[in-house]
């Protein structure tokens, strides 16, 4: 079992609403259609996922890991862009800053019970980074 992460914030992705699941393709079958940049950790690096993600109209930020010949390879060279996939750590840390926030695990014998606790911690800290940017707009 997995737990995965996803949200929607300014047109693109964070990690923020919960799905729990046994393979990454049920990750992401919740995704809206879109037209932005997907911006995962390396968990959702898988083709099926990929694919599912282009499908609904998001630009996934990976580099690739080998030089492969073709048309499509020549469109991912395209759009790369260096400066938009060091932006992936926000994942990262989103993921280090929940564990850091609540500890590492979840003490339960229920999946219920962990998948609710789970989402009540992902509430708080989207709450928590949501004021967060809402005192830096006042401010500035």
């Amino acid at each position: 079992m997995e737990i995965r992460a996803i949200t929607r914030y300014n047109g693109t992705l964070y990690p923020v609403a919960v799905s729990v699941t046994t393979y990454e393709s049920k990750a992401i079958e919740g995704l809206p259609e879109g037209k932005s940049y997907f911006y995962a950790d390396a968990a959702y690096d898988s083709m099926g996922v990929l694919n599912t993600v282009v499908d609904r109209g998001y630009v996934h930020v990976k580099p690739r890991k080998n030089r492969a010949k073709g048309y499509g390879a020549r469109i991912r060279d395209r759009i790369f862009n260096r400066e938009k996939y060091r932006r992936r750590g926000i994942c990262e840390g989103s993921f280090g800053a929940l564990t850091n926030w609540f500890g590492d695990k979840i003490p339960c014998s229920l999946v219920e019970t962990a998948v609710t606790r789970l989402l009540v911690r992902v509430a708080c800290y989207a709450l928590r980074i949501l004021l967060r940017v809402s005192i830096m707009e006042v401010v500035y």
